[in-house]
């Protein structure tokens, strides 16, 4: 036996293509249908105006807790209690995130037959 070769154990080998029958197709094709088509202007000035407002408001929301905590201590301690788990998030979980489960559906993408959507 050479280095690499697998060892004869005597089972007969069948080849993976025989071992599954082939679907017969019938009946006419079904059409595929996607979602509708938007023009590029339209979704980046959509996107632009969703983002205009987001940033108004939590402008907005920052100006009223400044109003009803004030810049002192209790805005401070507040600022710090409100940020704090959201550090620790990124820091742990969103590092989980991006080197595991992304690597993972990549993978899946790249491997199954149907660009990963069963996994």
């Amino acid at each position: 036996m050479t280095p690499g070769e697998q060892p004869d154990l005597g089972a007969p080998t069948m080849p993976v293509a025989a071992a599954v029958p082939p679907v017969p197709v019938t009946g006419p094709p079904v059409p595929v249908t996607g979602p509708p088509v938007q023009s590029l202007g339209r979704a980046t000035r959509t996107m632009a105006l969703a983002t205009t407002v987001s940033r108004l408001t939590g402008f907005a929301r920052t100006v009223v807790l400044v109003a009803a905590i004030g810049l002192g201590i209790v805005g401070d301690a507040y600022n710090t209690a409100n940020t704090l788990p959201n550090i620790v998030y990124e820091l742990l979980l969103g590092g989980v995130l991006t080197s595991v489960i992304v690597p993972l559906l990549v993978h899946a993408r790249v491997r199954d037959a149907d660009d990963g959507l069963a996994y």
